[in-house]
């Protein structure tokens, strides 16, 4: 989205953009190739929901885990 409307202002689409369009089209193969891992297929729904979220997003998860130990 931001390439695009970067694109339509008129600016370079190159470097800092494209840099990060190809690491999140990167990650996104890697979790498609994950999800449809044998293993990971034959696994419970919420189990498999849970690691997938935890690859999908791990600073949250990480931030997540901590509060679920440090706060009350």
């Amino acid at each position: 989205m931001a390439a695009v409307w970067g694109v339509a202002a008129g600016a370079a689409m190159g470097g800092f953009l494209l840099e990060r369009l190809v690491g999140v089209a990167g990650a996104a193969a890697v979790l498609g190739a994950v999800a449809f891992a044998p293993g990971l297929r034959r696994m419970q729904g919420p189990r498999r929901a849970l690691l997938l979220g935890a690859l999908a997003c791990p600073i949250p998860a990480v931030l997540a885990v901590w509060s679920w130990f440090n706060v009350g």
